[in-house]
């Protein structure tokens, strides 16, 4: 799938959001490669970013951000979506599997395995964008 294209919301100067596309990337022996139903806005951290409020030194937390907090940025850690492929040495989720990630606002992603899970079949999509804030909790 090295043809294939995402997209994804880019936080470009304060205030200002731009959609960018860019190659889906490879999948490797831990990723798995999600089709997202619902991505989560998170009100703290996210709005200061979009807002151009936070230090453009500090650190990024998470391995698929990209860019800084000095814009531009690709942000968002609270995703849902169907499991379209899993890397050889993918355990915990499956093809067709409906799955919550930790990863960026963008329709179709790559991401090692460890920032995924499965979402309950009690949980809904739409309700499952909110587990990352249940951890935090």
């Amino acid at each position: 799938m090295t043809d294939a294209v995402a997209t994804a919301a880019w936080i470009t100067s304060p205030r200002h959001v731009e959609l960018r596309t860019a190659p889906l990337g490879s999948l490797g022996p831990q990723d798995v490669q999600i089709r997202t139903t619902y991505s989560a806005l998170s009100h703290g951290t996210e709005r200061l970013a979009f807002r151009g409020e936070i230090d453009s030194k500090l650190a990024l937390d998470l391995p698929t951000f990209e860019g800084s907090f000095e814009l531009p940025l690709k942000y968002g850690y609270a995703a849902t979506g169907i499991v379209e492929a899993v890397g050889t040495a993918v355990t915990a989720v499956h093809c067709g599997d409906r799955a919550f990630a930790l990863h960026p606002h963008q329709d179709r992603f790559v991401c090692p395995e460890a920032l995924t899970m499965p979402l309950p079949s009690d949980v809904s999509m739409r309700d499952g964008v909110f587990i990352a804030q249940v951890e935090t909790a």
